[in-house]
């Protein structure tokens, strides 16, 4: 991250989510300035809570002040895993529908309609 100019030793880097209930963010490494150049590296552990999209800013704090940093902001796109039962799920319906289809189950619910209905099925 390019911080531009004007970092001090031991400024603390602060990382917020624009939407915490989505996602948050945590240090997996230390979050202070300890070089005397304008980048600094650090490891971000993101935690999400829901499926979407927020961002991350990051801005430098000292002493009672908070300042911001150039290009601190960080799009963050939170998606769930595939699972093994979603797999099985999508298969099984796929199967399901294909088998009603084949069989003739299509019928058995136009009789049904009628029935309830009174009328005549297509």
């Amino acid at each position: 991250i390019d911080t531009g100019s004007g970092l001090e030793l031991n400024d603390a880097f602060k990382i917020s989510s624009q939407n915490e209930q989505l996602a948050w963010a945590e240090w997996n490494s230390s979050n202070l300035y300890e070089k005397h150049d304008s980048t600094w590296k650090g490891k971000i552990r993101i935690n999400g809570n829901f499926i979407g999209r927020t961002n991350l800013v990051l801005e430098v704090k000292r002493d009672a002040d908070t300042f911001s940093v150039t290009n601190g902001t960080v799009p963050v796109v939170i998606t769930r895993v595939e699972r093994v039962i979603d797999t099985i799920f999508t298969t099984s319906v796929a199967v399901f529908v294909s088998i009603a289809y084949v069989d003739g189950y299509d019928h058995f619910w136009c009789v049904s309609y009628q029935e309830s209905r009174r009328e005549t099925c297509g």
